[in-house]
């Protein structure tokens, strides 16, 4: 247990809160999936967030994507069954930590009312004077910097509930919370699950 009251949930994006990344659905939307699909390799193989934003953004910026279609297509990026639920679950704090970018998790933000300075963690992105991605302005999150936030909010709290996917990006902040959970994933040490009911199940559940 913590050193604080109540219970707070951190929670991962891609994988959890969505089946395919956030990022492969907008590039099937676009139809640069499979350029996508070799940035997105190796960035699973190296862990290395700037290298991934180094070849994505002029990826993005090249099929058209804008701070305007960003906005118009936010409804078409499909989450996991039961996700809205996760996002507002009664009886805790939800903490969103993610690598996921601002262009869509500051509306799903907004649109679930968590505030964006305290209880989110994702990399963030600006849009040029054109409105294309900016490739000089952006702060990318990767590993460390999610541990970071968990950590400098997890004494806040009596029990916190981490939800990942993968232990190798998620791993390190997932150690830090009393009740580490892996989505779609087998790895000793965590509860691993195939979906989200029994996860918001526990959740509604606890009492401290």
């Amino acid at each position: 247990m913590g050193k604080g009251q109540g219970v707070a949930v951190f929670c991962d994006v891609d994988g959890v809160l969505t089946d395919v990344p956030v990022n492969m659905q907008l590039a099937t939307l676009f139809r640069i999936e499979k350029q996508l699909e070799l940035i997105e390799d190796k960035f699973y193989k190296d862990g290395d967030t700037d290298a991934f934003n180094r070849a994505f953004i002029p990826l993005f910026r090249s099929a058209g994507f804008t701070e305007t279609t960003a906005k118009d297509v936010f409804d078409q990026v499909e989450l996991r069954n039961r996700a809205v639920d996760l996002l507002d679950v009664q009886g805790a704090d939800l903490y969103l930590v993610s690598s996921g970018p601002s262009y869509y998790l500051d509306i799903l933000a907004n649109t679930h009312h968590l505030d964006i300075d305290t209880r989110c963690k994702y990399s963030r992105y600006s849009f040029g004077i054109d409105g294309t991605l900016s490739s000089v302005r952006y702060v990318a999150v990767g590993e460390a910097a999610k541990k970071t936030f968990v950590r400098s909010n997890v004494d806040r709290y009596a029990l916190t509930v981490g939800i990942g996917n993968s232990v190798q990006l998620d791993g390190a902040f997932l150690a830090l919370c009393t009740i580490p959970i892996l989505v779609g994933s087998l790895a000793k040490g965590f509860l691993c699950v195939k979906e989200l009911d029994p996860v918001i199940d526990m959740i509604s559940a606890l009492k401290i």
